[in-house]
C-alpha cells in the first residue's frame, strides 16, 4: 500500500507529460452503434471506460457540487473517456407544464467541458425510489401519485411494499408511484404521467441536440416493477426475472421513449435498461425493439448475493451473458453502466473488469462522487457514509490525500483500446504479468477497407508501467512517442490482421 501511495505521488507530479489532443484540432468524433459496437465516423471501433457523475440533490446540477474543469481534467488524466451524466426530471420540469432551461443549459455546459477534454457523455435520466416524496430522487413530487402515510425504511427497502422490515410492514407508496407511471395514470394531472415523462425526454433531447461529445440518452435508471415486484421473486429466487412486467409494461414504455427522443434527435444513440433485478443476474425478457443504434445498459451488483438471503450463489458473469442476448435480439452494444458501488473486494473488481474485456463491454464505474439526499436501508451491504461509493469524497476540495480513493482508482486503471482502426477481435489485460494484448482485423466492422490515415489509440497508464513499456507489433507501426500514455499505431498498407502486445520494459 505504501508503495502504491508513493507511486501515485510520483504520478501526480508527472502527469503534465500526458498529452491530450486539442479539441479544436481534433474534435471528438460522433459515435454510433453498428453490429454491437461503438463506431466513429472513420469506421474505428471504440471502447469506453468511464465514471458516473450526478448531483442527487437540488439543484441537481453537477456543477453545484463542484464538478468543474479541474475535476474533468483529473478524469481525463486517468484515462477515462466517457461520463454517464445523471439528469433528473425534477430538475428539468420542477412544475407541470414548464421546463427549466437554465438547468438544461448548465448540463449542456458540463457536457461541452467534458468534450473539450476528449470525454464523451451519455445522459442518464436517473431515478431511485421514484422521487424525494418517498425518500428517493428523480421524478418531481408533482408526478409522484402514491398516497397514504409513509414510514421511511430507507432505500431500497421502501420499494418493496408489503415486505416485513424491523417488525413493521413497508408501505405501498413507492410501489404506487411506479404503478401509476407504468399504467400511465393521470391522477389529478389531466395527462398520463408516463406521457408527461416521454414528452420531457423529447424536450431534453431537442435542447441538447448537437452538443459536442454527447452520444445519446439513457431512458431510465433501474426501472422498478412497482407492486409486481413479488412476481419477480418466487421463493426468493433472484434469477427468475420479471417476464410479465417487461413484456407488458417496460417494453412498450421503451418503444414510446425511443420514439419520443428520435422525434427530437433522429441521430441519437439510445441506451435502454432492463428491469432492476438484472443487477443481480436475473434474465431480461426485452424482445425486438424494432430500432437501431441501441445500447443495452446494464448494472452488475451480483456480488451482493453473498450478503443477501437469496438461494442462488452469486455469479458476476451472468449480467454479461444476459447482455449477449440483447446483442442478438437488438444488435445493441453492451455497456456496464454501474458496478462497484457496494465496495467489492479487489479480486471481485478485477474479475468484473476482466469479464468486461472478455465480452468487449464498455463501462462506467459508480461513481466519481456520490451524494444521495435520501437514507439507505441499514444492511450488511449499505455503507454508513454513501460518499464512499465515489472515487472522490468532495469535488470542491483539492484532489489529493484522503479526498481521493487512490486504491480503488488504481484498481480501475488498466490499459485498453480507446479507438481501433479496424474490426475488434479481442483484447485482454493480464494483471499478473502486466501484459496487454489487442487483436483486430484491418477493416471496418462492416467489412470495408479502413482509411490508411486511421489511427489505433491504446491507453497505457503510467501507473501500470512506471518504468516504461515495450511493444511487440505485427501488421502496424507505432507512431507515438516512447512510453506515451496514448500509444498510437497505424496499420501497414498490406495488413489484414494486427496484433499488439504491451509488456513491461
Amino acid at each position: 500500500m505504501k508503495k502504491l501511495l508513493s507511486l501515485f505521488s510520483t504520478l501526480l507530479i508527472g502527469f503534465t507529460a500526458i498529452t491530450h489532443a486539442d479539441p479544436s484540432d481534433n474534435p471528438l468524433p460522433k459515435l454510433h452503434v453498428i453490429n454491437n459496437q461503438f463506431v466513429d465516423g472513420q469506421g474505428r471501433t471504440v471502447i469506453l471506460h468511464g465514471l458516473n457523475e450526478m448531483n442527487k440533490q437540488p439543484p441537481y446540477t453537477p456543477s453545484a457540487i463542484g464538478f468543474d474543469e479541474r475535476n474533468i481534467q483529473f478524469i481525463a488524466d486517468h484515462g477515462f473517456n466517457v461520463v454517464r451524466l445523471g439528469v433528473f426530471w425534477a430538475g428539468i420540469q420542477p412544475t407541470p407544464g414548464s421546463y427549466d432551461t437554465a438547468y438544461l443549459n448548465n448540463i449542456k455546459q458540463t457536457i461541452t467541458l467534458l468534450a473539450k477534454h476528449n470525454i464523451y457523455t451519455f445522459v442518464d435520466f436517473h431515478q431511485d425510489s421514484y422521487s424525494t416524496l418517498h425518500n428517493g430522487a428523480g421524478e418531481p413530487e408533482w408526478a409522484a401519485l402514491g398516497v397514504g402515510p409513509f414510514t421511511n425504511f430507507g432505500f431500497p427497502a421502501n420499494n418493496f411494499g408489503g415486505m416485513k422490515e424491523k417488525g413493521q410492514t413497508v408501505g405501498p407508496q413507492v410501489d404506487e408511484d411506479y404503478d401509476y407511471f407504468w399504467q400511465n395514470k393521470s391522477g389529478n394531472l389531466g395527462i398520463g404521467v408516463q406521457t408527461l415523462y416521454t414528452t420531457m425526454l423529447s424536450y431534453t433531447a431537442s435542447y441538447l441536440k448537437g452538443t459536442p461529445g454527447i452520444i445519446g440518452y439513457e431512458l431510465m435508471n433501474e426501472p422498478f416493477p412497482g407492486s409486481d415486484w413479488r412476481a419477480c421473486f418466487p421463493k426468493l429466487n433472484v434469477r427468475a426475472g420479471c417476464y410479465t412486467f417487461e413484456k407488458q409494461e417496460l417494453v412498450p414504455f421503451t418503444k414510446r421513449a425511443i420514439q419520443a427522443i428520435r422525434a427530437a434527435d433522429p441521430d441519437a444513440t439510445i441506451f435502454y435498461e432492463p428491469v432492476v433485478f438484472t443487477v443481480m443476474g436475473a434474465p431480461t425478457f426485452i424482445g425486438d425493439l424494432h430500432s437501431q443504434n441501441l445500447v443495452f445498459s446494464f448494472h452488475n451488483y451480483d456480488t451482493l448475493n453473498k450478503n443477501l438471503p437469496f438461494k442462488d450463489k452469486y455469479d458476476m458473469e451472468l449480467p454479461f451473458k444476459n447482455a449477449q442476448n440483447q446483442l442478438l435480439i437488438n444488435h445493441a452494444a453492451p455497456l456496464m453502466s454501474e458496478f462497484d458501488a457496494q465496495t467489492p473486494t479487489p479480486k471481485e473488481l478485477a474479475t468484473l473488469l476482466d469479464l468486461a474485456d472478455h465480452y468487449q463491454t464498455s463501462w462506467t464505474d459508480w461513481a466519481y462522487t456520490n451524494n444521495p439526499g435520501y437514507t439507505f436501508t441499514k444492511t450488511a451491504v449499505a455503507p454508513s457514509d454513501p460518499r464512499v461509493q465515489g472515487l472522490v469524497l468532495d469535488a470542491t476540495k483539492p484532489l489529493i490525500n484522503t479526498n481521493v480513493n487512490w486504491t480503488r482508482l488504481a484498481e480501475l486503471t488498466r490499459p485498453y483500446p480507446q479507438a481501433i482502426a479496424g474490426k475488434l477481435l479481442s483484447y485482454s489485460y493480464d494483471t499478473q504479468n502486466n501484459t496487454f494484448t489487442l487483436l483486430y482485423a484491418a477493416k471496418t466492422i462492416t467489412g470495408k477497407k479502413i482509411s490508411e490515415s486511421s489511427v489505433t489509440t491504446i491507453y497505457v497508464p503510467q501507473l501500470n508501467y512506471p518504468n516504461g513499456y515495450q511493444v511487440k507489433i505485427n501488421g502496424a507501426t507505432v507512431t507515438s512517442a516512447k512510453n506515451s500514455s496514448q500509444l498510437t499505431v497505424k496499420n501497414n498498407s498490406d495488413s489484414l490482421l494486427v496484433k499488439i502486445v504491451v509488456t513491461t520494459t
